[in-house]
């Protein structure tokens, strides 16, 4: 196995470009865009303060930058080093920016939620959205580009606007049944949005995009509930992972369970894989009841691995 050397960074800002030909790494104020096969440096940004969160765009071109303690986003463009914008929310502050799926507009949240502001990089126009609920969550777009989600709080109830990404104009508003939501998610086909609450109840709601509770779920009482929540494409199997160690896979036709599979704490069977053509034989020991947190990896995968030894038996 050959290694490169090694390259300093800070805060563990690594990222793949989503064309897989660049790779990002940030140190401090400064992002080093290296070119995958050869690792060389391609770009150099510098940024005016030290960097919190990059991102790039979902066609590759834009790369963006969060400067937390000054409020601001900067963006480079990959084939256009001279080209530089810089996003400022001032005295609101900045706790969370994201793209657009088009890649032409950068939403950011300002502090405690106080407005969520869409930015356009072509035209330089703003659009804002009061009271989101959450900063990272509770916010997506539909498959087709043409809708965002918003979970909103207000009068200690929740709401689910529904905004044109063309001009951003609120086109739907309703409530929904949830004590706390955590977080809401498009369905594959765009035909339904699922939201839940957060891990205090087990409780997972189904709405068509102009309001109607479709189905609801609830497969257990008076213990932590969901932890995490995806949807399968393009079947629109919904899977939920949940707190009791299990994870459960919704039928989308009937919205009950159809399989149910758990993740124990614990390993029974442990299997080790080394590279075809190795002479050295894998030599590890391990408990007879090994916990699954105090797991760590023997060897290493590669494109062709064979089954050397089982660990537990």
């Amino acid at each position: 196995m050959e290694l490169s050397e090694e390259y300093p960074h800070s805060n563990h800002l690594i990222r793949y470009s989503p064309c897989a030909n660049y790779l990002a790494c940030v140190l401090k104020t400064k992002v080093f865009v290296r070119d995958v096969q050869s690792l060389k440096i391609k770009h150099l940004f510098t940024c005016i303060g030290e960097i919190g969160y990059i991102s790039w765009s979902k066609d590759s071109r834009y790369l963006l930058c969060c400067i937390y303690k000054r409020a601001t986003v900067q963006i480079w463009a990959i084939d256009q080093p001279d080209w530089t914008c810089k996003i400022e929310e001032g005295l609101v502050g900045l706790v969370a920016a994201r793209w657009s799926p088009n890649s032409d507009y950068v939403l950011t949240v300002s502090e405690f939620q106080v407005r969520l502001t869409i930015w356009s990089i072509t035209t330089k126009s703003a659009a804002y959205i009061k009271n989101p609920k959450h900063s990272n969550q509770a916010l997506d777009f539909s498959h087709n580009k043409k809708y965002m989600a918003v979970a909103e709080r207000k009068d200690c109830k929740d709401y689910i606007d529904i905004f044109s990404c063309e001009n951003w104009t609120l086109i739907r508003q309703f409530q929904v049944a949830t004590k706390d939501l955590v977080d809401l998610k498009w369905a594959p086909d765009d035909s339904s949005i699922c939201v839940w609450d957060n891990c205090l109840e087990y409780s997972i709601l189904q709405y068509s995009p102009d309001g109607r509770l479709l189905n609801s779920l609830r497969a257990y009482e008076n213990a932590l509930g969901i932890k995490s929540v995806t949807w399968c494409s393009p079947l629109n199997f919904l899977s939920i992972g949940s707190y009791d160690s299990k994870v459960r896979i919704i039928n989308p036709s009937s919205w009950k369970i159809m399989s149910e599979f758990s993740h124990p704490t614990s390993l029974t069977n442990i299997v080790a894989y080394i590279e075809e053509g190795q002479d050295h034989r894998l030599q590890c020991t391990a408990p007879s009841h090994l916990n699954i947190n105090h797991l760590q990896a023997f060897g290493y995968f590669t494109n062709r691995v064979r089954c050397h030894q089982s660990i537990i038996n």
